[in-house]
């Protein structure tokens, strides 16, 4: 089993920390599609990262929310939608596919949180066998698929078990196994994949609770994100917990890292994969920290920064 995590050697980097494109390179192409794939892969990403759905003939589809959002989307007709779409989960691949995500809205909010990136026309979401065929013109690049499931709302996706078959079908079929891992903020999905591939490399997404978080937080005791797992039972670390349960990896916030808990999880054998780091600031601080792979908008960015650290 390759290990996810280590960059290929000969690079410039003094520091041995890979770097993958977020949803591609999301800061300068579309999320999620496949200019952004091949663009973040072109420059040297160590691998990407891409969020994964079911539609509901059951094809693995690379898109992150469980809607179309009317701020990325167009019609077949180049309009905007006037509204968010219905569930990806009650699309076919058919009808998902008539729809434009080459751009952003002008005067949303994504577009004003990504300024550089590009406008593209004719741009569908892709299905995971079109990632998987992609990376075979990248024989050294590794995949991150994170699939999306909602453990408080498990009505927006299909059920755990049915999303990790299908998934495992396309990577096992591509034979991408080894350079391929796992992870999901909802870890009843890991553990379905645990019980379908035991070879197949879990890394466990988490994000703290704190006041006023800016997305929903995943770890807190009687969680429904964790499939059970009490970080009481595990001395309150998280490392522990997921090395307790198999894992292979864990992927923190960058804002929940400390010192402390990277020593711990790589004395444990963990990789630590930190999301989504964009300043040079915080790059260049989880560098510091031993952080194992930075996860960004602006793979070129890492880059950079890491060649002087």
């Amino acid at each position: 089993m390759a290990v996810c995590g280590k960059p290929p050697s000969g690079g410039a980097r003094k520091r041995s920390v890979a770097v993958f494109g977020h949803r591609g390179a999301r800061g300068i192409f579309p999320e999620n599609t496949i200019p952004g794939f091949r663009f973040a892969l072109d420059i040297g990403s160590d691998g990407i990262e891409i969020d994964v759905l079911l539609t509901r003939d059951l094809v693995p589809v690379v898109t992150h929310y469980p809607v179309l959002l009317a701020e990325t989307a167009r019609d077949g007709r180049g309009h905007w939608i006037e509204e968010d779409s219905g569930l990806i989960s009650d699309m076919s691949l058919a009808e998902l596919q008539t729809y434009d995500v080459g751009a952003l809205r002008a005067g949303s909010a994504h577009a004003a949180r990504f300024p550089e990136q590009a406008r593209l026309d004719g741009v569908q979401v892709p299905k995971l066998q079109d990632v998987a065929a992609l990376l075979a013109e990248y024989p050294r690049a590794r995949l991150n698929i994170e699939v999306k499931s909602f453990a408080a709302r498990p009505d927006l996706t299909a059920a755990p078990g049915v999303m990790a078959r299908e998934i495992l079908s396309v990577v096992q079929s591509h034979g991408i196994s080894d350079r391929t891992f796992v992870s999901s903020f909802d870890w009843r999905v890991l553990s379905a994949f645990r019980d379908q591939d035991a070879g197949i490399s879990r890394y466990y997404l988490t994000y703290l609770d704190r006041p006023d978080p800016p997305m929903e937080p995943n770890i807190f005791e009687n969680s429904p994100w964790m499939d059970g797992v009490s970080l009481a039972a595990h001395g309150g670390s998280l490392p522990q917990a997921i090395a307790d349960i198999g894992g292979k990896g864990w992927c923190p916030h960058f804002g929940d890292l400390n010192a402390q808990d990277v020593e711990r999880a790589h004395e444990l054998g963990l990789l630590v994969n930190v999301w989504t780091v964009n300043s040079s600031e915080d790059i260049s601080r989880m560098a510091e920290l031993g952080a194992d792979t930075i996860i960004s908008d602006y793979p070129a960015r890492v880059q950079d920064v890491l060649a002087e650290v």
